[in-house]
């Protein structure tokens, strides 16, 4: 027994000393983590109706799809801050002036003279500083090339002289006259880098960059990638943007004239935002559990004009044609009842807006005895010319042509393509035409002095009343706001009874979204923030 338990102990111990001399078996290695996956690209399609003509802050003023291009590229320095309406609403308000590229400014006491104080924070998309020098030779580039940024600038009191650099971030500058609108106006003109500009064609007097028109370099949260006018424009994220990129990725905007086109788009989910929507597709569209159709107040206008020669030049004719409009039936058949009646030469959201002087409504016989008054009691004939590629203007002309008729005005509709209906009516050639206006500021002064100062900039229709000319001379150079709405109101009042536009409506802003989009943030420019979007 000894010996048996003997070997048992022997051959453990034997096992124990074989095992003690094996190596350990290796472990199993760790599975290799699985990579994360690359974030999915962000690409916000929209679709829009025109195609604009150039990213140039200089020109890009001229036009919606120019100037939302521009504004997403380059900053100005002060720019446009949020209001919150009576109904708790938030939109981005371009009356409501806030610091941008600018940290803050003073106000010399006789209001020529604003001292800013810019960020110093701020870079250009490649890497450049942004400093004083920008801004003056931004402002110098669009005074001397002209074009509506240059206008703009005069208009706002600025010259050649006016922009003085103090340190690499103080600039001052000093106007020609105190203006109102001097905030307003710069709020538009975006600020380019010098030495991009200087390496790609520089500045020449009323001439455009060529380069600048697809090419571009700014301090905003997206840069240009590409820029085709007949077909597309791309924006990707500035992703040194100094306030962190923007959400999206990339920003690709379609050009397609045809509302039938865009509606399918964004039915289809091709696009995640189409504009320009006709307001007798509303109902149709809002139906769709894919597509969230946004109705905002707007401040475009329509009107139909009428040149100041004979017979247009009796105010009696004029007040004639203007209760032969039957405005109710314009708003509910042509605009399905989402527009307003239009009552003054601005929308009732501007600065001074009075619409109790509008007191025409449609009474055909009291058209008949203005007439007969004028000296034209039998009538006369006359031509509308009509600019393609809007059918509520078409529809409103039909409409307004029969009820003329019933009083001897046998009134011709000539059609034309676009680019002849804009050169006709800016060279004064149209007797009669109907055309659209949002105001780039939004106040009465600025559109009397645009449209109806005998020297204003569009001024191309011919009114011309001196006491009118006398109160935009006082409202434009007048810092008091008080005061500027008492010489509003006389003006809204004298232009209303000389029938200086026949005021047709008020649209609404009418955008429609995928149901995925978020963010969405109405501006009254009527621009679509993308860098308010998500998705």
């Amino acid at each position: 027994m000894i010996a048996i338990v003997a070997v048992i102990i022997l051959i453990a111990g034997a096992a124990y000393y074989f095992t003690q001399q094996q190596p350990a078996p290796e472990p199993e290695p760790e599975p290799e983590p699985e990579p994360e996956p690359e974030p999915e690209e962000k690409i916000f399609v929209a679709a829009y109706s025109e195609g604009g003509a150039s990213a140039d802050p200089v020109l890009a003023f001229g036009d919606l799809t120019s100037y939302t291009i521009s504004l997403h590229i380059y900053e100005s320095l002060v720019g446009w801050g949020e209001t919150t309406l009576p109904g708790g609403e938030v939109i981005v308000d371009s009356s409501n002036i806030v610091p941008l590229l600018a940290e803050s400014w003073e106000v010399s006491p006789d209001g020529k003279t604003y001292t800013f104080t810019l960020r110093e924070d701020v870079e250009f998309s490649n890497g450049d500083p942004f400093t004083a020098d920008a801004v003056k030779y931004s402002y110098d580039r669009a005074l001397t090339m002209g074009f509506s940024g240059g206008w703009l600038l005069g208009f706002g009191g600025m010259n050649l002289n006016s922009t003085k650099v103090i340190d690499n971030y103080t600039v001052e500058i000093t106007l020609t006259k105190a203006s109102p609108f001097f905030l307003n106006c710069i709020s538009s003109i975006g600020i380019v880098n010098p030495d991009f500009v200087e390496e790609h064609g520089g500045i020449a007097q009323g001439q455009p960059n060529e380069y600048l028109t697809d090419h571009a370099l700014g301090t905003g949260p997206f840069m240009l990638e590409s820029y085709d006018p007949a077909t597309e424009c791309v924006l990707v994220a500035n992703e040194n943007y100094r306030d962190g990129p923007p959400k999206l990725d990339k920003v690709v905007l379609k050009f397609a004239p045809e509302v039938s086109t865009r509606e399918m788009l964004i039915k289809n989910g091709d696009v995640d935002l189409a504009i320009e929507i006709p307001t007798k597709d509303i109902d149709t569209l809002s139906e769709d559990e894919d597509v969230v159709v946004e109705v905002n107040p707007s401040p475009r206008i329509l009107y139909m004009s009428m040149l100041w020669e004979p017979p247009f030049d009796n105010v009696k004719v004029r007040q004639a044609i203007a209760y032969s409009v039957p405005y109710e039936e314009i708003l509910e058949n042509v605009m399905y009842g989402y527009a307003t009646q239009l009552k003054s030469i601005v929308p009732d959201s501007a600065f001074g807006f009075d619409g109790s002087f509008f007191n025409y409504e449609h009474n055909l016989t009291k058209a008949q005895e203005l007439l007969a008054d004028a000296g034209f009691p039998a009538g006369f004939d006359c031509e509308l010319v009509l600019g393609s590629g809007f059918a509520d203007w078409e529809n409103d002309a039909v409409i307004i042509q029969a009820e003329l008729a019933k009083i001897g005005v046998n009134m011709d509709i000539k059609k034309v393509a676009r680019a002849e209906f804009l050169s006709l009516m800016r060279e004064g050639k149209a007797q009669m035409y109907i055309s659209k206006l949002t105001p780039a500021i939004n106040d009465v002064t600025y559109d009397a002095y645009m449209f109806f100062y005998s020297e204003g900039l569009a001024a191309r229709d011919g009114y011309n009343n001196t006491r009118f000319n006398e109160l935009v001379e006082l409202a434009i150079a007048e810092l008091d706001p008080e005061t500027r709405v008492v010489y509003n109101t006389e003006m809204q009042e004298l232009v209303t009874e000389d029938v200086g536009w026949v005021y047709l409506y008020q649209y609404p802003n009418v955008v429609a979204l995928n149901s995925g989009v978020e963010g969405f943030t109405y501006c009254n420019s009527e621009m679509v923030l993308y860098s308010y979007l998500d998705k």
